[in-house]
């Protein structure tokens, strides 16, 4: 008796491999074993470029957004030993094309799902540039008595050196005083250590003082802090 030719009970092929019974396109057809949404949009800071992953705007990085995709893919679980790989390719309109590759074992066979992804952005503004835009600032500095002309200069580069500790290490407004000027500053650590290097420059005489302006979503107190600097 001739020994009975295997072949797939969907199309009839007799061409393996076969995987679970089935030929690899028939069972890929039937069961999918790799699934991501053909379009993601990434929320893109039109003023910074930072970009949102997962909730928590980072600078734009490469394996950043890769790892982003690859959380989206879903991968049956009779799909074993798979190891995702996504390479990125530039499109117009700062939209990019994600490949995503799958390989793995299914029934010993080895096999290999591809798909494409188009990242689009979607325009908006992060959190730290919606502050600065509506001149949000934590502190003020005052400068008093005869401030020397090169002093706002010397704040403003300040700031400029520290903004890679604090990311509101910057001056949201200027207003001209009889007596001086004031300083709107985004972060009252950053202007804690400007006013510190100015004044020890100077050696000016600095007074420090707050004020209750509200509270956060916690319920924690938020104050304003003012430095009176005396030249």
């Amino acid at each position: 008796m001739s020994k009975l030719e295997r072949f797939c009970p969907s199309c009839g092929s007799t061409k393996g491999p076969f995987v679970k019974g089935f030929c690899i396109n028939c069972f890929e057809r039937k069961k999918e074993l790799v699934s991501i949404p053909a379009e993601l949009k990434i929320d893109f800071c039109r003023n910074c470029a930072m970009i949102r992953l997962h909730g928590k705007w980072v600078n734009q990085d490469e394996s950043l957004l890769k790892k982003s995709v690859e959380s989206f893919v879903k991968i049956s679980p009779c799909f074993e030993k798979s190891v995702i790989t996504v390479e990125l390719e530039p499109e117009d309109q700062d939209q990019t094309i994600a490949h995503v590759t799958v390989n793995g074992l299914v029934d010993g066979q080895m096999i290999v799902e591809k798909r494409d992804v188009l990242l689009k952005p979607n325009y908006s503004s992060c959190e730290r540039c919606s502050k600065i835009s509506g001149h949000y600032h934590e502190a003020i500095i005052q400068g008093r008595g005869n401030p020397p002309s090169s002093a706002i200069e010397e704040f403003r580069n300040f700031f400029e050196r520290y903004l890679e500790k604090d990311s509101f290490s910057v001056i949201v407004g200027i207003e001209e005083k009889k007596q001086g000027f004031d300083l709107l500053v985004g972060s009252k650590r950053a202007a804690k250590h400007a006013v510190e290097f100015v004044s020890s420059r100077y050696g000016a005489e600095v007074k420090t003082s707050s004020k209750l302006i509200g509270e956060d979503k916690s319920g924690k107190k938020k104050y304003r802090f003012t430095f009176s600097v005396r030249f």
